[in-house]
């Protein structure tokens, strides 16, 4: 089309270029949208299964019981990791002098938990990690009825296992 004003196309291919470079970032944004509604609806799938997870009768364990950490029990020669929590870390493994007292704190109160004359504990063994990654055998443990991991955590002594360690030294 000899006939076409060269400024008129200039224009024409100027404008479906940033029509398609409009198109092409709008792509990547409605992606990057679904990625994350996507990854945020398998974090709660993975979560309300957890939620719905049968609650199973527990093994009844004879002591004496010790607590090793605030969040890990000596049962006569096991030891055992309470599921799904995490408490400040103990000695050398504390990042600061805060995270060492309140260690020594959740350690005290584990143990008062466990170890009271006449208490009842029972284990809930986790069916799919039966050992965490240093041995440790991992089960919920029950005293009295009572979730050691409710009553840690809503002591302030403890936290919900997120997959690492918390920090607990102040900012």
């Amino acid at each position: 089309t000899s006939d076409e004003d060269p400024e008129a196309a200039r224009e024409a291919r100027r404008r479906s270029e940033a029509w398609h470079h409009r198109m092409q970032r709008r792509m990547w944004t409605i992606a990057l949208v679904l990625m994350v509604l996507l990854s945020g609806l398998r974090f709660w799938q993975v979560r309300s299964q957890e939620a719905a997870r049968p609650v199973l009768s527990g093994e009844a364990v004879a002591g004496p019981f010790e607590a090793v950490s605030g969040d890990t029990v000596r049962m006569g020669s096991e030891i055992v990791r309470v599921s799904n929590l995490d408490a400040p870390a103990m000695g050398g493994g504390a990042k600061c002098e805060r995270e060492a007292e309140l260690a020594e704190v959740a350690k005290t109160r584990l143990d008062r938990l466990v170890s009271a004359p006449g208490v009842k504990v029972e284990l809930i063994r986790d069916p799919v990690r039966r050992t965490d990654d240093v041995g440790r055998s991992l089960a919920r443990v029950i005293v009295d009825g009572e979730d050691v991991a409710v009553v840690m955590i809503e002591a302030g002594l403890a936290r919900l296992w997120r997959g690492r360690s918390s920090n607990w030294c102040p900012v």
